[in-house]
């Protein structure tokens, strides 16, 4: 819920530039947890970091997305929460069985989310193992699973 309320300020702002000090006094959050939620937005692709002038502060992207997002956060996806701890667990090699079996979630779910972290690089295809492809974690982004974008998806007609 306080993730929610950082990216409505977020949204609400006037301005596309906002500093963290700022973000705390206007949210009543630490800065070290809003900071923590504006990496979250970056790594979404929908903020960046800026140093260049006196203040360093963050680039908030397109508002549009910050609310797609908002939405998103609003309703909880049970069965990725499941993914990402079970490829926490297995980190740092990995295959679909394996993360099927201990996050108890079908098979094809778990390809799918896979083929959105892969999409993001946060995991990479190692080789082909005896259960399939096996997966490696090569940006582990904490306990809380990230909050992306989804792959895009193929236009008619392109291979």
């Amino acid at each position: 819920m306080k993730f929610n309320q950082v990216i409505q300020v977020l949204i609400d702002k006037k301005t596309p530039r906002i500093t963290l000090a700022e973000l705390a006094e206007k949210t009543g959050f630490t800065e070290k947890y809003c900071k923590r939620v504006l990496k979250e937005v970056m790594n979404a692709g929908l903020a960046r970091f800026d140093n260049r002038a006196e203040k360093e502060f963050y680039v908030i992207g397109s508002r549009q997305k910050l609310k797609g997002l908002l939405k998103t956060l609003q309703r909880p996806n049970k069965n990725r929460d499941k993914i990402w701890h079970a490829i926490r667990i297995l980190k740092p090699v990995f295959n679909r069985k394996s993360l099927s079996e201990i996050s108890s979630v079908n098979p094809h779910t778990v390809d799918d989310y896979l083929k959105v972290l892969a999409h993001h690089k946060i995991i990479v295809k190692v080789d082909r193992g005896r259960h399939g492809t096996n997966w490696q974690l090569i940006k582990d982004l904490g306990p809380q699973r990230p909050v992306l974008s989804e792959k895009p998806k193929k236009k008619e007609g392109v291979k």
